[in-house]
């Protein structure tokens, strides 16, 4: 059972006017006493047949007289996308940095393109002490221009501040609770356990968090010349700052792999790239300082990217 209750009316076996019938799920037609809708749905199986190709009928005349009613238009305007649970989304952790407080977020990523980069996850999220529950409504187009060429939507989900704890996280397709998990959320990282099946995939189910006092990026250069430039740099930065001793393991903003090697998200465009990872506790301008000296230094040739634990970008 759902831990925000029961299921609508419609999901545990009664038509849409409140009336319990045996048997499979029916909808009364419209006019039609909820006695009435029961009393047809136990008729004979003949009797059943020609009532329902007589609504049948009704539906089709009732489409017909509004599509006639909205001029015969025949378009191909996106429209919104169902979701069910053969459509498959990826999973992910992230933690979002800030000056104040840090803010665990979910990403879901569709793993079809969308017929517009523009459209948007309509969604719910509750939550109540250690119980999170998501429910993914629709998949709905832009109300203006449709951006193509098609691709992905990734949605970041905030679930706000977590003080360490246990949470029970419950996703909810249509309706339909699909998946019941663990995330568990630690000073160190965030652990989601959650059964497989159809409609989610994880990506990574921890994700460690980025230590207080870091600061990481890379300096990067297509010119060979700008090595030298480049190692200057990095020694005066280890001068002003500690080691940063990191696990294997994702980290939202980077992955270290088992031999130590980073890899970042976004990826370093540059040819040649020279990662560092360091806790510093310094005075902040006079890090900026540093950074401007070796940019300036290079006519801007040497790409410096630097990142805090603050979330800024230097």
């Amino acid at each position: 059972m759902s831990i925000y209750g029961h299921l609508p009316a419609r999901q545990r076996g009664q038509n849409h006017l409140g009336k319990s019938c045996p048997g499979r799920q029916h909808m009364a037609p419209s006019g039609v006493l909820p006695e009435q809708a029961c009393l047809t749905m136990n008729t004979t199986p003949k009797h059943m047949t020609i009532a329902l190709r007589t609504y049948a009928r009704f539906l089709r005349a009732i489409s017909l007289l509004a599509l006639l009613a909205s001029g015969c238009r025949f378009n191909d305007e996106p429209r919104p996308v169902f979701i069910d649970l053969e459509d498959s989304f990826q999973l992910d952790l992230f933690e979002k940095l800030d000056f104040s407080t840090r803010q665990a977020q979910l990403l879901l990523t569709t793993l079809k393109p969308l017929p517009c980069q523009n459209y948007s996850l309509d969604y719910d999220l509750f939550h109540s002490g250690t119980n999170i529950q998501l429910q993914l409504n629709s998949l709905n187009p832009p109300a203006d221009e449709c951006i193509t060429p098609p691709l992905p939507l990734t949605t970041a989900i905030s679930l706000g501040y977590l003080i360490p704890n246990d949470y029970k996280l419950e996703i909810v397709i249509n309706d339909v609770l699909a998946y019941t998990g663990t995330l568990e959320v630690t000073p160190e990282w965030y652990s989601l356990h959650l059964p497989s099946g159809q409609g989610i995939e994880l990506l990574h189910d921890t994700l460690y968090r980025i230590p207080t006092n870091a600061i990481w990026g890379y300096a990067g250069y297509d010119d060979p010349q700008l090595d030298q430039l480049a190692a200057d740099f990095l020694g005066e930065l280890e001068t002003m700052s500690e080691p940063m001793p990191l696990q294997k393991g994702h980290y939202g903003y980077f992955t270290i792999d088992a031999a130590g090697q980073p890899t970042f998200h976004p990826p370093a465009e540059e040819l040649y790239v020279h990662p560092f990872f360091r806790l510093y506790t310094g005075d902040r301008e006079e890090l900026i300082q540093l950074l401007e000296q070796y940019r300036n230094q290079s006519g801007n040739q040497l790409t410096i990217q630097l990142y805090t634990h603050r979330g800024e970008q230097l």
